[in-house]
């Protein structure tokens, strides 16, 4: 059986779990019949404890390293059962950055406003957008 995986971060796990259900297939299918389920919760608890991670580290960077710039708001987008997000765009050392982020206070966004953002000086990319300080 062929199976693509996914590019990105979690390529090399996943080429390790089909690997593990790829050996465990044949003889050894009355133990994934018997304890898959548990195989599935592992899958998920490493999953989950493994993005809290990856969120919480960003959060620490980007708190202990922030600097500030203006940005500007770039596009609006509504997403089913999880509100309205802006995608928003501003400059360090010259090089545009993006990011993208829930608007979670109750202020009208229109594109083209400005507002704070604060970034990590360490990684530009991670940034989050103040939406209750707008610039002029």
């Amino acid at each position: 059986m062929i199976r693509k995986a996914p590019h990105g971060r979690l390529s090399m796990f996943y080429k390790s779990i089909i690997s593990i259900l790829d050996h465990m297939s044949g003889k050894r299918s009355s133990f994934i019949k018997k304890y898959g389920y548990l195989l599935i919760l592992l899958i998920i608890a490493i999953l989950l404890s493994w993005g809290f991670y990856d969120q919480k580290t960003h959060t620490l960077s980007l708190e202990g390293h922030s600097k500030y710039v203006i940005g500007t708001v770039i596009g609006k987008q509504h997403r089913k059962s999880r509100g309205d997000w802006a995608k928003y765009q501003y400059l360090i050392n010259g090089e545009k950055h993006t990011g993208s982020q829930k608007i979670n206070v109750n202020v009208e966004i229109e594109i083209g406003d400005k507002f704070k953002v604060k970034y990590d000086s360490l990684d530009p990319d991670n940034s989050e957008m103040i939406f209750l300080e707008p610039m002029k």
